[in-house]
């Protein structure tokens, strides 16, 4: 039987000009994942808000379990077994995670302290205690709040709105697994998100979203690539000539170990190359093998002299101090003359040039770190890479949870460094950003590339299936 249906929905837009959803029919069936596809303004957020109460319907209907199901309000669908997930979490900011997890759930012959014991077991080891304010966590750790409180009573139905755009790639692998738990165990799962590799890594089926209609639909193997293009807000086209010149002096080679034709890939002076790939393909381990944190023999690195460094937001590489200001983190590992460190006066300086030059949204250098965004903190970490000089850059997932706009600055940034000499190599970006920003693309599956060619050589379909596949 079908959990959640959406049988010819339409949803009028502003004046009733443009509709929001015009015949939308998707169906959610127990035990699955389903993707539901669309770029911003495509209607995904629409379809959800309908069936969680939160916009009226304007033409067609739902239908919950084979009964038409109309709800009132947020409280009437929760009612009928409907839970959301919003991709901006809904929470009481002075209330604690406690108060949180247990605001409309009611904890059961268990009592209050069980039932939140039972939901932290399930989220992320690096909450902190249950009393701490949801107002003073970054906005990662408040989704997994709401996430938490959406799945307190096991709903039948769970709607995903774009619920991994704060999370690193750790988590977002966190949440895959919490996932395919809960829908081996019957619950219906609808995650709305525009990023295309993770269907790929979640779902059984999707749905293709277009300006409110439905543009294709079927499993998950059979989605077309080229279809989804429109996904990306904007489209990134690189002014900059691409820095394939054999002439140009290498400052990495990462090289296959024990195989009998082994691949290689060289990053030369003043190049970005980026690493493609399913989630668990290998990328961030081997990004961690160039840096020196691990070894693996299946890999043999060369490394100029020029000096490396890892932005890797997941794995707590980066040593932000979040009680400390702003100029302090910027400039830590940045020697001033004999002393070691950057006295305040200068350092302040320094740092009011880099916020300038990364558009740091600060106000003031001497601002606590742990008052800004998520984004603003990101930059601030990769500022701290250029400020120690370092020359061959490893970005692991960089633009996770940026907003689009956020995003498209730092593809532009990536391509100013590497004209300003500096070597770049990137993974967890889209394909089409991979594409449009990198000279070199090597794709990895199972821990091995399976292929590397120059960007112009590859298309965005030819990398899902290499990813996918494996093949050459």
């Amino acid at each position: 039987m079908v959990a959640l249906a959406w049988e010819g929905v339409g949803v009028a837009g502003r004046h009733r000009c443009q509709p929001l959803l015009e015949r939308v029919t998707l169906h959610l069936y127990p035990g699955e994942v389903h993707a539901l596809l669309a770029g911003p303004g495509g209607g995904k957020s629409t379809a959800i808000a309908v069936a969680a109460g939160c916009r009226a319907l304007g033409g067609g209907r739902l239908c919950r379990a084979g009964r038409t199901f109309r709800p009132r309000n947020p409280a009437a669908a929760r009612e009928a077994g409907v839970a959301v997930v919003w991709q901006r979490p809904p929470l009481l900011p002075e209330a604690s995670i406690r108060e949180n997890l247990l605001l409309g759930n009611e904890p059961g012959e268990h009592g209050e302290a069980r039932l939140v014991e039972d939901l932290l077991a399930l989220l992320p080891p690096t909450l902190p205690s249950p009393e701490v304010a949801v107002g003073s966590l970054p906005l990662a750790q408040q989704q997994w709040i709401a996430i938490g409180r959406a799945i307190a009573r096991f709903p039948p139905v769970l709607l995903l709105d774009e619920p991994a755009t704060w999370f690193t790639g750790a988590e977002r692998r966190h949440l895959w697994e919490l996932l395919r738990l809960f829908a081996r165990h019957g619950m219906a799962i609808l995650y709305a998100t525009r990023h295309v590799p993770e269907t790929l890594a979640l779902a059984r089926r999707y749905t293709l979203l277009r300006h409110g209609t439905v543009e294709s639909f079927g499993l998950i193997e059979h989605l077309d690539r080229s279809a989804t293009a429109h996904l990306e807000t904007q489209s990134v086209r690189s002014s900059r000539t691409p820095a394939l010149d054999e002439a140009r002096r290498p400052l990495l080679t990462v090289h296959e170990a024990g195989l009998e034709r082994p691949r290689q890939l060289v990053l030369r002076e003043g190049s970005i190359c980026g690493l493609a790939g399913l989630p668990g393909s290998g990328r961030r381990a081997l990004l961690h093998v160039i840096a020196g944190l691990r070894h693996d023999p299946h890999w043999e690195i060369w490394k100029a002299k020029e000096s490396v460094g890892l932005f890797d937001p997941g794995a707590g590489e980066q040593y932000l101090m979040a009680e400390r200001p702003v100029y302090e983190n910027l400039t830590l590992g940045r020697p001033w003359h004999h002393l070691g460190f950057f006295p305040p006066l200068e350092a302040r300086m320094v740092a009011l040039d880099w916020m300038a030059r990364l558009r740091i949204r600060a106000g003031t250098p001497t601002r606590p770190l742990a008052e800004l965004s998520t984004f603003n903190q990101r930059k601030i970490a990769l500022g701290r890479l250029l400020q120690a000089r370092r020359r061959i850059l490893l970005l692991a997932e960089p633009e996770f949870g940026f907003q689009p706009e956020e995003r498209l600055w730092l593809l532009g940034w990536l391509e100013g460094l590497a004209r300003a000499g500096h070597s770049v190599l990137v993974s967890g970006v889209s394909d089409a950003e991979l594409l449009a920003v990198c000279d070199t693309v090597a794709v990895l599956h199972h821990g091995r590339f399976c292929a590397i060619r120059s960007a112009s050589r590859w298309t965005e379909n030819e990398l899902a299936v290499c990813a996918r596949k494996g093949c050459s």
